[in-house]
């Protein structure tokens, strides 16, 4: 092998003409370079509106308590209706059953 080879193949200047051409055939063009600077720069954009739109626990926390708050009123009216007519309807049969009751 001589002295400066690689894989027993000598450098020429040539060679090195290729390698130095492909190398700069592989580089990214300027024009390749401000496509991806774009598309970076669109990519933190929308990180940054997802991070303003996104709900934090705590808000989330909050918003989940009102909304419990509200079907805690929600049911405690209904039930509150729910013990009304049962009343009504409780004093309603005592009468019928006394009237039956004293009948016999």
């Amino acid at each position: 092998m001589k002295k400066g080879s690689k894989n027993g193949k000598s450098m020429t200047i040539d060679r090195l003409g290729r390698m130095v051409a492909d190398g700069f055939a592989k580089t990214a063009t300027k024009a390749e370079v401000a496509t991806i600077r774009e598309e970076v720069t669109t990519i933190r954009e929308e990180v940054t509106t997802l991070r303003e739109e996104m709900v934090t626990k705590k808000e989330l926390q909050t918003a989940l308590t009102a909304f419990r708050s509200d079907i805690d009123f929600l049911f405690e009216r209904h039930i509150g209706t729910f013990r009304r007519d049962y009343d009504e309807l409780a004093r309603r049969v005592k009468k019928i059953e006394e009237a039956v009751f004293r009948r016999k």
